[in-house]
């Protein structure tokens, strides 16, 4: 899988992660992992349409 950061103003705008997790875009989707494992814990769809 390929992910990007996601930018500081949008994961300001969305709220910032609990400790322990990040936020990651994957094409047009934002997924929260948890840091240590990977695991995706939650997922905003389509960006596109934020």
């Amino acid at each position: 899988m390929v992910f990007y950061e996601v930018p500081t103003t949008l994961v300001v705008k969305i709220g910032l992660p609990p400790a322990g997790y990040r936020y990651v875009r994957v094409a047009n989707d934002i997924l929260m992992l948890a840091v240590g494992t990977g695991m995706v814990l939650d997922a905003i769809k389509d960006l596109g349409r934020m």
